[in-house]
């Protein structure tokens, strides 16, 4: 079941083995420690190109996980980035939000026509069954201008991704839910995901943890905040959409709107409001 194979003799080994053990919401990942967290999982049934985490692009980011479609010659392969399992057993409100960004290579009004395809499927029952419940191809999944390229493509602002949210009220009480987003190649173009979070309940995306170990003043602030931290910090609102990142230890915030935001330093987080 879920994301490893074989034969067990205790359920909890194959919990343990197979990646069913329950996990809580919320999930976050941006891609930006540069390898994918040891609970997520890649289905690579050809073991030719596969997902696979890249700084050529990013989201409000310098990384994301992306499929080179381009370089990839073959047609209707799948590669799937499976998600750990979730206990939604206590939820009642579930979203699913990422941001992903295509281009075509060749045009669609040609004869024949081609496009890789990006879906998304769920299980309730740890990977044993999946259900498509969203999924685009061609100019629907395009997210740039011009359409097509007719070479391998790279977004290079933020106005050529595309932001998607799916509801997912159906899986509540749900104990072993997957969720996983499949690649189908068709001899196309790249195409990247990035900022792949799901939040339960109205709760924030980012947990604040470790709050002493950094911190963030004058909070509240009208202009600045400052940060005693030496690295990259990532601003999201707190619903866990990423606005920006910057390396500065003063951060300018006077852009935002009035409210709740979140600072993301590695795995340390921690509110400020801007007023």
């Amino acid at each position: 079941p879920g994301n490893g194979n074989g034969s067990y003799s205790s359920y909890n080994a194959c919990l343990a083995a197979c990646g069913c053990s329950e996990n809580d919401p919320p999930i976050i990942e941006g891609f930006q420690s540069g390898t994918l967290p040891n609970i997520w999982s890649i289905g690579n049934l050809d073991n030719d190109k596969t997902w696979t985490i890249t700084n050529l692009a990013g989201f409000n980011s310098s990384s994301s996980i992306y499929m080179n479609n381009e370089d990839y010659p073959a047609n209707g392969q799948i590669d799937d980035l499976i998600l750990p399992s979730l206990d939604l057993s206590s939820s009642s409100s579930i979203d699913l939000t990422f941001d992903y960004a295509y281009s075509l290579w060749t045009d669609p009004s040609s004869d024949p026509n081609y496009s890789d395809t990006l879906q998304v499927l769920v299980s309730s029952d740890c990977g044993n069954t999946w259900q498509k419940i969203w999924g685009k191809s061609g100019v629907d999944l395009v997210t740039s201008s011009p359409i097509f390229t007719g070479s391998a493509w790279i977004p290079v602002s933020n106005n050529q991704w595309a932001s998607e949210s799916i509801n997912l009220n159906n899986y509540a009480n749900e104990d072993d839910f997957v969720v996983k987003f499949r690649n189908i190649t068709d001899y196309e173009n790249n195409l990247f995901l990035d900022n792949i979070n799901i939040t339960s309940d109205g709760s924030t995306l980012l947990e604040e943890i470790n709050k002493d170990a950094i911190d963030v003043y004058p909070n509240p602030s009208d202009e600045y905040v400052n940060i005693n931290y030496d690295g990259l910090k990532q601003i999201y609102t707190i619903l866990g959409k990423k606005l920006f990142e910057t390396n500065e230890n003063i951060i300018n915030i006077s852009s935002l709107s009035n409210g709740v935001y979140l600072i993301k330093t590695g795995n340390m987080t921690r509110r400020f409001i801007k007023e």
